[in-house]
């Protein structure tokens, strides 16, 4: 995953990252404040260098012993950003028997949000579209969640707008580190580390679970979190799990494809809900043969609400056991979710 940087010479926010790094260790230890503008302005550079981010990440569940536990299941993430606006998630979970089941799907460009529902054989096999308007700027539901992007934009924001937000967001130095801290709605502490760009290394939330940094990975010269620690006091059954990047791709370019509604075939049912209509594409009659091509479709007439990668408060896991893996996906829309539906339930 390490990679040679293709710059030939230290751009300017890997110089800056120097200069605020060694002000900050050169403090004497009684020192509490840290410069507010000066951390904003070198946030700022580092975000404003991004261009394009791509992984994969599977989050898999710690037994007692600390050992990676795959009886359970576990869940994988797809994600792709780039800074015009683009954005896609998609996650999915995996059973012990190897059977796979789309927990969410979403594509958003700069205007709408495309939540995807595809039938329950193959996850590419679109069934829904729901089609929204996004999420005003600033609001914590309009990025995703997924946990190493806590690391880069806390709550789906970059962290140098969090400065904005003036007292509502503290900062001091604890034992030499930057510490941020969000108040408000939902109280969340950031610990910054100046040697991987400034990247989030521990994120403290008030319910008291924790996301930790354990190892950073390097892709075209920039520092992107690779393994963290889910540490979930309040789960009733593996409090531990690792979320672990398998792929990343850092400023490179990005296939279309990906960022993109894929093309719908006849008879998915589309909801426009900024334009207030739905309608089975194609007709009832191509929805018909389209359901009879697959097992077990969802059922259009009864759904209202938005798949699980939007939804502030989902109902359960596809299957028991992958508990706090899962919710590392839906930290910022309403805490860490304590899933506890057994799939006698569903």
């Amino acid at each position: 995953m390490k990679t040679r940087s293709r710059f030939t010479r230290p751009p300017t926010w890997v110089a800056s990252s120097f200069a605020l790094a060694w002000w900050l260790t050169s403090q004497p230890a009684l020192a509490q404040t840290v410069d507010r503008d000066a951390l904003r302005s070198e946030l700022k550079l580092l975000w404003d260098s991004l261009s394009s981010l791509e992984f994969h990440c599977e989050d898999v569940s710690l037994a007692a012993d600390g050992e990676i536990d795959r009886s359970v299941g576990s869940n994988h993430f797809d994600f792709a950003w780039t800074s015009a606006g683009n954005r896609s998630l998609k996650i999915w979970a995996v059973k012990p028997s190897n059977e796979m089941k789309l927990i969410g799907w979403e594509t958003r460009d700069s205007h709408r949000s495309y939540s995807i529902n595809t039938f329950h054989d193959d996850l590419e096999a679109i069934s829904q579209v729901f089609i929204d308007a996004l999420p005003p700027p600033g609001d914590p539901d309009r990025g995703a969640t997924v946990s190493p992007l806590w690391m880069l934009m806390p709550q789906g924001i970059p962290l140098y707008q969090h400065l904005d937000r003036g007292p509502s967001v503290k900062l001091e130095l604890v034992n030499g580190k930057c510490v941020v801290e969000l108040t408000g709605k939902r109280n969340i502490r950031l610990t910054l580390d100046p040697e991987h760009d400034w990247l989030a290394s521990r994120v403290e939330f008030a319910s008291g679970s924790s996301l930790t940094v354990r190892r950073f990975g390097r892709d075209n010269g920039r520092w992107f979190p690779v393994e963290i620690l889910l540490d979930d006091p309040n789960a009733e059954q593996y409090p531990q799990s690792l979320s672990l990047v398998t792929e990343l791709r850092i400023n490179r370019p990005i296939a279309p494809s990906k960022l993109t509604l894929p093309e719908l075939p006849d008879g998915v049912y589309v909801e426009d809900r900024i334009a207030g209509h739905s309608a089975f594409r194609g007709g009832a009659e191509a929805r018909e043969r389209l359901e009879s091509r697959h097992t077990a479709p969802v059922r259009t007439d009864v759904r209202s609400e938005r798949p699980v990668v939007a939804a502030s408060s989902p109902s359960g896991l596809p299957w028991p056991g992958i508990v706090a893996s899962v919710s590392l996906a839906l930290i910022g829309a309403g805490g860490l979710l304590a899933w506890r539906r057994s799939a006698s339930d569903r």
